[in-house]
Formats: C-alpha cells, sequence, structure tokens
C-alpha cells in the first residue's frame, strides 16, 4: 500500500466517544493515531465517506469535542472492526487533541513514576520530567513510550 501520509502520527489508544451528526447514537471507540489535522479509531459499525460526526476525547485534566469529516476507512480483519480516518473541520482542534493526548501520556508516566518510586509525585514535576524525557520525540512522532508498563 502507498504511503499517502504528509503530516507526522502520533501513535495513541485512549477512549473516544463519537457519534454520527444526524443520529442520535454515541459510540465507544478506541483511538489508533493521530495527527495535526484527523484522528483515526476503531469501530465496529461503517460510516460512509463524508459524514460529518461529533467526536469526544476526555482525560482526567481536559477534554476535547471536536466535529470532523471522514475521509477514509478500511476494514481491519485482525481487529474484526472498521479503521476510520477523520479531519478536523477546525484545524484548532488537531493542536487540542495532541495536548489531550500529551496529557494521557504525562498521567501514565506519572502513575508508573509514583508504583515505582511509592511516593506521590505532583503533576507539575510529572510532567517537567516527561517533557524533558520524551518532548522532543513526541513532538517528532516517533515517542518510544511503552503504555503497557506505565
Amino acid at each position: 500500500m502507498e504511503e499517502r501520509r504528509r503530516f507526522v502520527r502520533h501513535p495513541i489508544g485512549i477512549p473516544l466517544t463519537f457519534k454520527v451528526l444526524d443520529n442520535d447514537k454515541y459510540s465507544l471507540s478506541q483511538t489508533t493515531d493521530l495527527s495535526d489535522f484527523g484522528i483515526s479509531f476503531l469501530t465496529e459499525e461503517k460510516i460512509s465517506d463524508g459524514q460529518i460526526i461529533e467526536i469526544h476525547l476526555n482525560s482526567t485534566k481536559t477534554h476535547l469535542h471536536a466535529k470532523a469529516i471522514v475521509k477514509w476507512q478500511i476494514f481491519s480483519k485482525q481487529e474484526n472492526k472498521y479503521r476510520v480516518g477523520v479531519m478536523f473541520i477546525d484545524r484548532q482542534d488537531g493542536f487540542r487533541a495532541k495536548m489531550v493526548e500529551q496529557i494521557c501520556h504525562i498521567d501514565m508516566y506519572r502513575s508508573r513514576k509514583m508504583r515505582e518510586e511509592k511516593r506521590e509525585i505532583p503533576y507539575n514535576e510529572a510532567a517537567f520530567e516527561w517533557i524533558n524525557y520524551y518532548g522532543k520525540s513526541f513532538s517528532e512522532g516517533n515517542l518510544d513510550y511503552n503504555w503497557e508498563a506505565a
């Protein structure tokens, strides 16, 4: 398959809820990656290209509500779900989504450090450490951070 991506993708694995705008039903999903312009996620339901959807990303510290347009979808036999790619309608939502992702990484880093060091670590201290260790690779889209170990 030809690589068509022009923007750095950030692997991300946080919960997401979404709904197609002409439908009142919200569905729970799992994100797979995001860029400055969009996000991809898994779903059991097929969503037509061109549909406008509403996305909600939540973390313990912040949340994002955004509208996006479905640009592509493929069925993954391995996951038995559709992988859907959407583009944010408001470009600022891409920046906000990356901030939610970064906060999730910092939360996981903080939790892991508190378990390992058996002490309370203030959020600001954990954020400072995480940015020093992982900030550059995060911004370049090649963060090598093990969520499962966090």
